[in-house]
């Protein structure tokens, strides 16, 4: 606060000149506020700390109002900026929000381990941002690019859609729900499928013949280099941690329960602002494709990040699967529509019918996703049963294919069930 009233250009406490008829300084009096908060937070801890009356929680909720403070200030203060500036304090301001709301979080749940490295992540990016600048660039879409990204969400969501119901049911069937070794086996086999189509993403957008090939700026024209495929690799980078964090998770290392969910949360967010700030110049119909899409992406990581702390929740799985089908489709439906595979351009940037077919469009491809969830909930349900009149005691755990016995906690699984010494 003494820095920004008292260098020689500052205010020096001045806040309203009665000779210029002006307010003196603004910005220095909006940072000097900012500070003004977060010196409170400091004297709340010291209290809460010293002092037994002061209730339990009010350090993490002054916090939270000092990093909401401040982000109400950088808004405020950006709305008439140039474009680019208010760009940068646009993703500045998305950082600032995620940091308020996690310490809002911690009010109610104290030393929550992930709250707090998801605090001190947030805190990193906000301090590290104050010094970068990035410049946008348009992003075309081609019909290969849509698709494999799309594969890769269908796909996972459809290995989901069979593999929830069927642990729904066995959790149903088994009253001790403890996790066995086989469901640990299938999260790491994900994280390491995660991991592996994450990486090859990323070396498909760098080193195609016309990738960047790892250069991002280029001296010689002193602009940007493919920021297209540089947008998608980092996109498939967080994807690519998450999938690291899956297998780590479930290793000796035992690391907090929810960090896995955390990380695809995070991931799944980052997908959605690099589709947010896309510059679609002229092209209003692909902005409305991929503001339908964001959808899809910000419902699957807001119930994501409900995972974190109701943990195998079905209607929360559920959902996820769901919006992991959607985004699946939704990507080869945005690929036939702005790059048709058999050449061409693609539909009318310009005709309003279009707008309100693929609005309408997308809800049938929702509503698609909710048939076939629903059919492979419904077939997982028979195989089930079908193994329990075949097998008796034999429970079905999707563990690449094998059957194991209900309230056996050893990790070894079985095809048929053990003879007893009761067997004539």
């Amino acid at each position: 606060m003494l820095a920004e009233q008292f260098v020689p250009d500052g205010p020096h406490l001045y806040l309203y000149s009665g000779e210029n008829h002006d307010w003196v300084k603004l910005m220095n009096w909006q940072h000097t506020t900012m500070y003004l908060f977060y010196g409170l937070s400091g004297v709340v801890d010291v209290f809460t700390y010293i002092s037994q009356v002061v209730p339990r929680g009010l350090d993490r909720l002054m916090l939270s109002v000092a990093v909401f403070v401040e982000g109400c200030l950088f808004y405020y203060h950006v709305l008439h900026r140039p474009m680019l500036d208010q760009h940068i304090h646009s993703l500045l301001l998305i950082a600032i929000f995620s940091g308020a709301c996690s310490i809002m979080l911690e009010v109610f749940l104290r030393d929550n381990i992930v709250l707090e490295m998801f605090r001190a992540g947030v805190t990193i990016v906000q301090g590290a941002w104050f010094w970068q600048v990035q410049q946008a660039s348009p992003m075309p879409t081609s019909f290969l690019g849509s698709a494999l990204r799309g594969t890769f969400f269908f796909i996972f969501g459809l290995w989901w859609s069979v593999r929830y119901p069927l642990k729904y049911l066995r959790r149903k069937t088994n009253a001790e729900s403890q996790p066995s070794y086989g469901v640990q086996r299938v999260e790491v086999f994900e994280g390491m499928v995660k991991a592996f189509f994450a990486l090859a993403g990323i070396l498909i957008e760098q080193f195609i013949p016309a990738g960047p090939h790892l250069q991002l700026y280029s001296p010689k024209t002193h602009s940007w280099t493919d920021l297209t495929h540089w947008h998608y690799t980092t996109m498939y980078l967080f994807f690519l941690l998450s999938g690291i964090v899956d297998v780590v998770s479930h290793s000796p290392l035992k690391l907090p329960l929810g960090l896995d969910r955390l990380s695809l949360s995070m991931a799944l967010f980052i997908e959605g602002l690099l589709i947010c700030f896309h510059d679609y110049s002229d092209a209003a119909l692909d902005h409305h494709l991929h503001s339908l899409l964001a959808m899809a992406i910000f419902a699957g990581a807001l119930c994501t990040l409900l995972e974190v702390f109701l943990r195998d929740h079905v209607i929360l799985e559920t959902f996820r699967t769901s919006s992991f089908l959607l985004q699946g489709s939704w990507l080869w439906q945005i690929g036939f529509v702005l790059s048709p595979p058999w050449g061409g351009p693609g539909w009318d940037q310009t005709d309003r019918s279009n707008f309100t077919f693929l609005t309408m469009c997308f809800c049938w491809h929702y509503a698609a996703a909710l048939t076939v969830l629903a059919a492979n909930s419904a077939t997982s349900r028979c195989c089930n049963k079908s193994c329990q009149l075949k097998f008796g005691d034999i429970d079905v755990e999707l563990d690449c294919g094998m059957c194991t016995r209900k309230g056996n906690k050893s990790s070894s699984g079985a095809l048929l069930p053990e003879s007893t010494s009761d067997d004539k």
